[in-house]
């Protein structure tokens, strides 16, 4: 039996075989135009890392495909205590991989201008707040990340969480996949400076305030523009998203996340 599942910009199927005992599977069908963007050589070496170290399931890839066993399990759920915790456990576990780590580095203002090459008053500030912070601030060494914690990429069972899709995955800043993870699950910014301390215990590691609040608005640039690049080809996917409202919703939170940010650093 075929069946669609939800999804953000590719389709997703799941399938499902008479015999009771044989397990079902989940075939992911790659936006083609989208692999002008995302290597998905890269994007298959990165997920294998995540595999070893224990913070996602064991995939298969081909050029446009790539499959899964399906897991029993449910979407994250922002309001719920004891998926956050897990979130949190599994980010530590990815932050943590450092030898061997992740092929390529991500580079959010450079993804983004490939959705959109639109001038854009935001991407000029962005990139001068960025180099204003590497040239006087001591930024942390950059570690494995995910860098698309939407909720439909938190998978959650009894005993833990796994992150799937790792096709935006990188070396990056911790910063980002926390600043990605409260921007995408709006629930949490409720409890931002408690999950931010949390972290801080299980991970040994301390956040850097500045750059956890420039993460926030360059992710939050990102996505509006990849929105944009996906508004107009929603009818082709499985997408529950409104692009252009996501879009809208986004674009207002840039201008309060910059504004955040501009009152840290003062």
């Amino acid at each position: 039996m075929l069946s669609k599942l939800s999804s953000m910009s590719n389709r997703n199927y799941k399938f499902t075989f008479k015999e009771e005992k044989s397990p079902s599977f989940v075939v992911r069908i790659n936006d083609i135009e989208n692999s002008t963007k995302i290597s998905r050589i890269v994007e298959e070496h990165n997920t294998n890392i995540a595999y070893k170290a224990g913070v996602t399931i064991k995939h298969g890839f081909t050029e446009h495909y790539k499959f899964s066993e399906y897991l029993s399990s449910r979407i994250f759920q922002a309001d719920i205590p004891e998926d956050r915790e897990k979130v949190l456990q599994v980010l530590g576990r990815l932050h943590s991989v450092s030898k061997k780590r992740f092929s390529n580095t991500l580079q959010p203002l450079w993804l983004a201008s490939s959705y959109s090459s639109q001038e854009s008053v935001y991407r000029d500030f962005l990139a001068t707040a960025y180099e204003n912070l590497k040239r006087t601030t001591s930024l942390p060494e950059m570690v494995p990340v995910h860098s698309d914690m939407v909720a439909e990429n938190i998978l959650i069972t009894n005993k833990r969480a796994y992150l799937i899709d790792f096709e935006y995955a990188g070396n990056f800043y911790r910063e980002w996949d926390l600043a990605d993870w409260l921007c995408e699950n709006k629930t949490l910014q409720s409890v931002e400076t408690e999950l931010l301390k949390r972290y801080d215990c299980i991970s040994g590691y301390q956040v850097n305030i500045p750059l956890y609040f420039l993460c926030k608005c360059m992710s939050t640039f990102l996505w509006i523009h990849w929105a944009d690049y996906y508004k107009d080809k929603k009818s082709c996917f499985t997408s529950h998203i409104d692009y252009e409202k996501y879009a809208r919703e986004k674009t207002a939170d840039l201008k309060r996340y910059i504004k955040e940010y501009q009152d840290v650093i003062k």
